[in-house]
């Protein structure tokens, strides 16, 4: 442990854009690039005592299990999320492709309910909300979420999606964008 925070130390002061990463994160940098993932595909933000499912992405396995944005997670397989690490917890639903967990979802009005969920590969959408946001002066718009392999692609269909309804000007939204 003592060498390997030493070779990050070092490396880290080659230059501003160098670091040493761990198998895990290194996985998850090309998840990014290839902009899928395996997974529920949920995004979520930790809260004290739960969970918190800030969006779920379109076609994924969380959404074809009727989760939405707003439930909360409060129990993952046996751990319960007010009682540990919800760290912890979130990576309890990381897991092999085709395997299940089952999780406990308290939604907006406090009704709770258990689903059992398929981990599957995701397609992570790099490219949002794609319309013509004022009909009259035919301004387009859309939102680029992440950069991947697959932007340049996404970003030339919405473009002439845009294009044939007629679109004069075009605001691209890159706010959150990494």
């Amino acid at each position: 442990a003592t060498i390997l925070e030493y070779v990050g130390g070092a490396v880290s002061t080659l230059d501003p854009y160098t670091r040493l990463l761990s198998g895990n994160q290194l996985d998850e940098m090309f998840s990014n690039i290839e902009g899928n993932f395996v997974g529920l595909g949920i995004e979520l933000k930790a809260e004290a005592d739960c969970l918190q499912i800030v969006s779920v992405i379109p076609g994924g396995p969380a959404e074809q299990a009727g989760v939405v944005a707003g439930d909360r997670i409060v129990r993952v397989d046996d751990c319960e999320t007010s009682s540990g690490d919800s760290n912890y917890a979130a990576d309890l639903l990381r897991g092999p492709e085709n395997s299940y967990v089952s999780i406990s979802l308290v939604n907006a009005t406090g009704t709770a309910r258990d689903l059992k969920v398929q981990r599957r590969r995701v397609e992570v959408p790099c490219v949002e909300n794609v319309h013509l946001v004022d009909m009259q002066n035919k301004v387009g718009y859309f939102r680029l979420t992440n950069f991947q392999k697959t932007t340049t692609r996404d970003v030339e269909q919405a473009l002439w999606d845009l294009h044939r309804q007629g679109m004069q000007s075009l605001v691209i939204d890159v706010r959150g964008n990494p």
